[in-house]
């Protein structure tokens, strides 16, 4: 049972690091080149598998486990993120 648990919260530190480092890339980043933006569409293509596997672990197993949650969570909110700038840079582009 103990380690069904381990997976996804590895998934989640890791997520949390990541979303860390992006920060840090953004906040002390050089302004001539975007990288925080490129690390964003990265771990934006890296959560999305994360998503598939959560959404396949949280409902294959008997009972509904709730430990995908936080790992799915970040995912979203990263892909959600990086959808919300490519938004404001296509209102930025017809503006």
């Amino acid at each position: 049972m103990m380690s069904s648990k381990v997976l996804p919260v590895s998934i989640a530190i890791l997520q949390l690091l990541s979303l860390a480092h992006l920060y840090y890339s953004y906040k002390y980043g050089s302004s001539q080149f975007p990288v925080a933006f490129i690390e964003l569409n990265i771990l934006a293509l890296v959560n999305l598998p994360i998503l598939i596997m959560a959404l396949i672990y949280a409902n294959k197993s008997k009972q509904k486990s709730t430990i995908w949650l936080m790992p799915a969570t970040l995912a979203f909110i990263v892909v959600l993120l990086l959808t919300i700038c490519y938004i404001v840079m296509l209102a930025d582009k017809y503006d």
